[in-house]
């Protein structure tokens, strides 16, 4: 929405956004150095091989100029940590070629994340 004269109009926001009783949703970040346009191609491949994982909310991924970073919004810690030791899902890693790829990586958790969609 556009004010007069082109400017946009600010969106309020009332209050932190809503929080599902029972969730303590996670936000992953994980950094992936390595060639960035092989680790996307690994990253799709990845993404084929496997269903979204339960309690997954949502992904994004973004090249940056030492390979990739990747944000996840989870449920809880609890699912997030399901994944990471599902078996399948490291046969997918393996599969995919994006480990043998990665050069160095680095991953920080932050608890209690909200997602607002502006969109």
């Amino acid at each position: 929405a556009r004010e007069r004269g082109g400017r946009r109009r600010r969106r309020e926001c009332r209050g932190p956004p809503p929080r599902l009783p029972g969730m303590d949703r996670v936000l992953a970040m994980l950094e992936l150095d390595g060639p960035t346009d092989a680790l996307l191609a690994a990253g799709e491949r990845l993404e084929a091989l496997l269903e979204p994982p339960d309690g997954l909310i949502a992904r994004i991924v973004a090249p940056t100029e030492t390979g990739i970073v990747l944000w996840q919004l989870w449920q809880t810690a609890e699912a997030r940590a399901r994944n990471a030791g599902d078996p399948d899902h490291a046969q997918a890693l393996r599969a995919s070629g994006l480990l043998d790829l990665v050069t160095g990586t680095r991953a920080r958790a932050f608890e209690g994340a909200a997602l607002q969609v502006f969109a």
